[in-house]
């Protein structure tokens, strides 16, 4: 049984865990939760750090099907049912989380390490607004910038892979590149990060060891009552 044990934790295959930043962003209780996520805004150049939107419901434009955190104009919003399209527009949009900042203000999305490990991390950002002015986007781990663009219009994706250390921060942003007025932007973002199932923790470790000592103090008491 022992043996068994100490062979099942070390066969143990890695599992695949997924994180979708638009999933988890719920409205709970009157709060918005974010789980694996963060969000919040920024002035001036990004600097890794975000102060945290208050998470209490806000209003957003007074559309009732809709909730957001928000500073100013700077927020990030989805529909409680999953899509609510106001005549002339699709602001919010299944599977999108929807983006907006301020002037000199921009808002972010960051992606909080559960476990040390390496993440992948895949996604776009979408102009939802119907006259676009254009926004500014860029994607951090820590300070370390993976892109940066500038569109009026259309959208751009983005993909990359990050080691990371168990409660380390991945940001993206978003900023005004003009006026910040008709620039709703749609955000998807889907993590894919290795289960800490398939890593023997320490406590793990200790007990394999432990189990390979019984083993082999078994194994030396049957010799000695065979002889």
């Amino acid at each position: 049984m022992i043996a068994a044990g100490v062979l099942a934790a070390v066969a143990a295959p890695a599992t695949a865990a997924s994180y979708v930043a638009y999933d988890q962003f719920q409205l709970v209780d009157g709060a918005v939760q974010t789980g694996n996520f963060a969000v919040g805004y920024f002035t001036g150049a990004f600097a890794g750090t975000a102060t945290a939107y208050p998470t209490t419901q806000a209003q957003c434009g007074g559309a009732a099907g809709v909730f957001c955190v928000r500073n100013g104009e700077a927020s990030v919003a989805k529909a409680v049912d999953g899509t609510y399209d106001p005549p002339g527009s699709s602001f919010f949009q299944a599977g999108f989380l929807n983006l907006h900042a301020d002037t000199g203000v921009d808002t972010v999305v960051q992606f909080v390490a559960p476990t040390a490990g390496l993440y992948s991390f895949a996604g776009s950002y979408q102009a939802h607004d119907i006259s676009p002015t254009g926004v500014d986007i860029a994607g951090y781990v820590g300070t370390t910038q993976q892109f940066a663009d500038t569109f009026i219009g259309g959208s751009r994706s983005f993909g990359f892979d990050a080691d990371l250390a168990a409660g380390q921060r991945v940001s993206f942003t978003l900023g005004a590149a003009g006026n910040y007025t008709y620039d709703s932007t749609g955000f998807a973002l889907t993590v894919i990060g290795a289960d800490v199932g398939g890593v023997p923790e320490p406590a793990t470790w200790a007990m394999m060891i432990l189990g390979f000592f019984g083993m082999g103090a078994a194994l030396r008491q049957r010799r000695g009552l065979v002889a």
